[in-house]
Order: structure tokens, then sequence, then C-alpha cells
């Protein structure tokens, strides 16, 4: 072209750089929908999986029970039923932090041994972690009980075990540690967020890569992570922080690039009126009954074991198999019923309905809800309408024959 009587040429020029950051993060948004949509996919398969296996451990656990009951001591075969209820809980307790991911596990909030929480963890641990990495316990003398459900705490520790061992590529020390701690105006320094009180002290420390100043900022975000690509979710540790406010605790996070990290977490002590020192660390009672108890439940594993176990304690004992047939059943004989065993998940008429119609019948209905996969939301429904309690799937025969007595007992 021509410009002012002499050849030029004309260059335009365009700044694109907001375009491009908008872009970007355009993308970045999109590809977070994208996980978050697979994560719930993979959640709900997770759950309905879990549900299904939950029934199936119901019925190894429970009949692994009954049989080491009938069995002497010095019989070969006493070793085999310990075995098999022993891998039946460790599978049970895999269930349960699956159904965790999935949000689809209910918050059993119980008194539990610090140390035993943390001893299962480094048993875990030992097996699965490189030798190059040396695993230590210090487990504090005061046998420190907490507050809170069992499974998610170890779901927190293995998840912060995990990350330890990560930053630990060449090898090194892993410790975990219990203590019984109060914060008050002298130390609360010390414990920057948490609040005065009394609580359980889990600490997990390693002398790993440890974290800058950035990092340590934004490791409780939602898909921050500093692993490479297709390494890591970025979802752990923001479970971690859900799960520990969930139960009213705190998290103080300490570490130096090059030294390692120090992780702890508060948990509320238990209180000396919430459990009894004996039932927390030694077996329960199992009590009998003559009672006649309505069963009701869709799969046959499990409602076939509740009539085993129950009629070997001496109860009468009727069953159902959905709803619909336990609430015609109770129309019929309620004066005989002293007590129903409902399932919470079941096709067509679910145990919720049939509590709400059974209520209606009978008003002092004396009814406990068990479930395996129930959101806590459904439990506590149940319970504002007149259950009387829960009972997780897959159950010990301790714990059931517990709350069906308590259940019984009341109000006579």
């Amino acid at each position: 072209i021509e410009f002012m009587g002499r050849d030029a040429i004309l260059v335009l020029a365009n700044d694109v750089t907001d375009r491009v950051k908008s872009e970007n993060e355009r993308k970045a948004l999109e590809q977070k929908l994208i996980q978050v949509q697979k994560l719930e996919a993979i959640g709900r398969l997770a759950g309905g999986i879990a549900h299904e296996f939950n029934n199936l451990l119901n019925g190894i656990i429970g009949y692994a029970e009954l049989l080491r009951e009938n069995i002497s001591v010095s019989d070969t075969n006493f070793r085999y039923a310990e075995l098999i209820l022993k891998t039946g809980l460790d599978a049970a307790k895999l269930t349960r932090q699956i159904l965790t991911f999935s949000r689809k596990d209910t918050m059993d909030i119980e008194p539990f041994s610090a140390n035993d929480a943390v001893a299962e963890i480094v048993e875990i641990l030992s097996k699965t972690v490189k030798r190059k990495i040396e695993i230590t316990a210090e487990l504090s003398d005061e046998e420190p009980v907490s507050m809170g459900d069992l499974a998610r705490i170890e779901q927190v520790l293995m998840n912060l075990c995990v990350n330890s061992c990560d930053a630990m590529p060449n090898g090194g020390k892993l410790v975990l540690r219990t203590e019984n701690i109060v914060i008050d105006e002298n130390n609360i320094d010390k414990y920057k967020g948490a609040v005065a009180g009394e609580y359980v002290l889990f600490a997990v420390e390693d002398n790993g890569k440890g974290m800058d100043k950035y990092t340590m900022e934004h490791i409780f975000e939602p898909f921050f992570t500093t692993k490479e690509p297709g390494k890591g979710t970025g979802l752990g540790l923001s479970i971690v922080y859900n799960v520990v406010a969930d139960h009213n605790g705190h998290i103080i996070v300490n570490s130096e690039p090059g030294v390692g990290t120090k992780i702890d977490i508060l948990l509320p002590q238990a209180k000396e009126k919430e459990y009894s020192k004996k039932a927390l660390f030694a077996s329960g009672e199992i009590h009998h009954g003559e009672e006649t108890i309505l069963v009701v439940d869709d799969e046959d594993i499990v409602r076939n074991l509740l009539v085993d176990l129950l009629q070997s304690r001496g109860y009468k004992v009727i069953s159902a198999v959905d709803g619909r047939e336990a609430i015609e059943l109770f129309r019929n004989k309620k004066y005989e019923i002293e007590l129903i065993i409902l399932d919470v998940v079941m096709p067509q008429v679910d145990g919720y309905e049939a509590l709400r119609r059974i209520m209606e019948i009978d008003p002092d209905a004396k009814v406990l809800m068990a479930s395996g996969y129930a959101h806590a939301d459904i439990i506590q429904k149940c319970m504002d309408i007149g259950a009387k309690g829960f009972i997780r799937k897959p159950f010990r025969i301790t714990e059931i024959s517990e709350k069906i007595y308590r259940a019984i007992s009341e109000n006579k």
C-alpha cells in the first residue's frame, strides 16, 4: 500500500491475551466438570456393587460366627472359622471405604480406640508400601478413645499415609502417633485454627520432600494436586478435610521443603459417659429371648441368616421378602410381633414407606432399620417417624443382639 506518498506494509496487531487466558480457563473448567461427572458415575457404580457385596459379606460373617460358636476351640475347624470371619470383616471395611467414596455411606459415630485404628493402618501399610520406607507407630499408653466414624477416620489416615509415602520415592521414615491432648490458652497458638477442648491427636509425620508455602495454602482445595497428570485426582485431601470437619475436628499442617511434613488430626475425645472401656476393648454379651420378631429383607442370604441367628437365641421368627408382605403380616399379627427388623433398601415398597404404614397401624410398634447402603438422611427420616434404632450391614452377632435386646426391653 501507499502511505504518505511512500510504499508501506500494513501490519495489524490484536492483543488476544485475555481471550486466550479466558479460553484456557474455560477448557480447564470443562475438564474438571468431565472429571466430576466421571467420578459421580464411578461412585454410583461402586455404591451399587458395594451394596450387593455387603449382603454377601453379611452371610459370610454371620454364618462364620454361628459356625465358630458350635465348634470346640480345640477343633482345627475353629481356626478356619476364625480366618473366614477375619477375612469377611476386612472385606467389610473395604466396602465401607467404597461407600464413603460414593457418598452412600451413613455416618456411624461411636467411640473407638485410636490405638487400634492406627495399628490397623500400620499393619496394612507394612504389607503394601516399599520396604525402603520405615513405618513406626508411637501409641499412647493412655488408650485414647475418640468419637467418630471409624471407617472414615481410617480412610483419612490411609490417605495421609499414602501421600507421605509418595513424598518419599527413595525411602524414608513414616511415623504415626496417638495422644490425648488438652488445648487451652497455654498452647492454642501451637494448634492454629483449633478451639479449646479435649482431643485425641492423630499425627502423621514423614521426612519426605515437604511442601512450599503455596502448596500448603491449596492442598485441601478440590482438584489441586502436585502429582503428574493421570497420577491423582486432587480429591484425596479435600475428602480428608471434609471428613475431619464433619467430626468437629481440626487439621494442622506443618511442612518445609526438603525436611518433611507433619499433619495433626484432632478429633474430640469420647467422654466417660459415652463409653465403657470394658465394652470397648472386650467382646460383648450375646442376649437371648423368646419374643416374636418379624424379619423383613428382600435378600435371601441376609433374611435366612437373621432367621437362623435369632432362632438360635430362642426367639420366634416370622419372615417377609418385601415391604408389602411385611405390612400385611404386621396388620394380621401385630399383637404377636414384639419387634420388626426392617431393611431400608427394597424394591417397590421400601423400608421407609413400610415403616410409615406400620406406624399408622400401631404407633407403638418397635422397629429397627437395617442397611449397608442407605444415606444418612433416609435413616434420620426413619428415626423421626418412630424407628428405635439402626443396624449397619454387615452386622456382628454381638452388635445386633444388643440392639434387639435394648429395643424389646424399652418401656417394659
